[in-house]
């Protein structure tokens, strides 16, 4: 322990007096001496803004370190200290290195120095030159590093002691798992193999209940679970031949013409609605090609339709009337018909199911209401049309010529938009009565026009 003083000219003294002269404690690196390694702390003395004086200590590192170590030392755990350069600044048991040895060979101490971050996993070779896993822990104060590090088999030993256990004590449970399966398995196969036969049986539509018995729960709870599949499936049989009689009616007194065809087209059900429509009985359309109730020129439009139809993934089409508008009946008589296709995929191939109406009836009322809107357009006296509450409905071009209202304007409008002032209360009470009850009114009549013309 040294006591310094020092002239107020700071020129050219070492580090170790001037940090002190500016009230700060010093702390030399470490050097390596014959006798060990040192570092020195100076305390400044004095007033903190000017120090008078310095305490300079030098400390032996390994004193310093066999304070420590205690504290450090772990079973099969080696600890130890060393500087920023890595030098070795402790002697370390049962080792060949000593204090002063330069360590940068242990890739831990490399990563120290380097300040790179050490990872608690990474393996490497340790001090005695053995696989080891290690930590490295800075001591700021003296900018050193205190390396603990200990051998991979000392830690793996006590697994693998484990895991030869667990082994063993899995060949034990496998033994003796093979063995109650074996007895297991002759309780199994008889009840199953009876439930075999069942459901051969069930396949053949006996539906009776199995009698199989079984001393294992399971099983007796799977007996259980397909004597109620087996009556389950007995009833679905049941209303399912209910329906068929039922749909089979809904066909009988349908007023749609239904028919079904085959994957060859051949017709397979007929209804009466079918007769009625087509003019063949039942017998003599059984069998037979559909394309005889069509017309020849639209047969490969249909055989077209009816096979694309097959291969889609759709199950019914509507609107089949717009791809095969025209039916023929057996005295050739050709008609328009519109309807619906459907198909079924059952075990013995695939059935289309067709709907049609006779429209001959339905396309007549269009006709003639085509005819009638053409002389509504055509005429050339104006005309609207109103409903029960007396508006406008409908105008035709002559009105919007006549009056100079187009038909936006007109329709929803009153007709008293047009009176002219001409005429009494008297004179529209007698022409409205006289359209009520006779459904027209004839006569001379003075109206207004939009831009305010008043004209017979």
């Amino acid at each position: 322990m040294l006591l310094l003083h020092w002239d107020p000219d700071p020129n050219n003294l070492p580090a170790q007096v001037t940090v002190p002269m500016q009230g700060r404690v010093y702390i030399s690196p470490p050097e390596l001496h014959p006798e060990g390694v040192f570092f020195t702390i100076t305390v400044p003395i004095g007033p903190e803004e000017h120090p008078v004086a310095a305490l300079l200590v030098e400390i032996d590192a390994r004193m310093l370190w066999e304070t420590l170590e205690p504290q450090l030392t772990r079973e099969n755990v080696k600890t130890y200290l060393i500087d920023r350069q890595g030098n070795l600044l402790n002697n370390v048991a049962d080792t060949s290195h000593e204090s002063g040895d330069r360590l940068t060979e242990l890739a831990i101490v490399r990563a120290f120095v380097n300040n790179q971050p050490w990872q608690l996993n990474q393996e490497y070779l340790g001090l005695e030159g053995n696989p080891v896993f290690g930590t490295a822990t800075k001591i700021d104060l003296v900018d050193w590093g205190v390396i603990s590090e200990v051998k991979k088999e000392a830690i793996t030993q006590p697994i693998r002691a484990s895991l030869t256990n667990i082994a063993l004590g899995i060949l034990i449970v496998t033994a003796l798992l093979t063995w109650l399966g074996l007895v297991l398995v002759k309780r199994i196969t008889r009840p199953i193999s009876m439930l075999s036969k069942d459901f051969t049986r069930v396949s053949q539509h006996d539906f009776s209940p199995t009698q199989t018995q079984s001393p294992i729960r399971e099983l007796n709870t799977l007996v259980s679970g397909f004597n109620h599949m087996v009556s389950e499936i007995d009833a679905s049989h049941r209303k399912l031949r209910k329906n068929e009689a039922k749909f089979s009616g809904i066909i009988q007194v349908s007023k749609n013409a239904i028919i079904s065809i085959d994957a060859e087209h051949c017709i397979v059900l007929f209804n009466p609605a079918a007769e009625q429509v087509f003019g063949y009985k039942r017998e003599e359309a059984i069998g037979q090609p559909l394309s005889m109730l069509l017309p020849t020129d639209i047969h490969d439009i249909h055989d077209s339709h009816i096979s694309r139809f097959g291969e889609s993934d759709d199950t019914a089409r509507d609107t089949m009337a717009q791809l095969i508008a025209q039916g023929r009946r057996k005295n050739d008589e050709i008609f328009p018909i519109e309807g619906s296709i459907s198909k079924l995929e059952l075990d013995d191939g695939l059935f289309y199911t067709i709907a049609l109406t006779d429209i001959t009836q339905r396309k007549k009322a269009e006709e003639q209401l085509h005819q009638a809107a053409v002389v509504f357009e055509s005429t050339s006296e104006g005309v609207m049309i109103m409903d029960a509450n007396g508006r406008i409905t409908g105008v035709n071009s002559a009105f919007s010529e006549i009056t100079g209202y187009d038909q936006e304007e007109a329709l929803g409008q009153n007709p008293n938009m047009l009176q002219s002032g001409q005429h009494s209360e008297v004179f529209y009470e007698a022409m409205w009565q006289s359209i009520e009850q006779t459904g027209l009114w004839r006569g001379e009549i003075w109206n207004r026009r939009k831009n305010g013309e008043i004209y017979p």
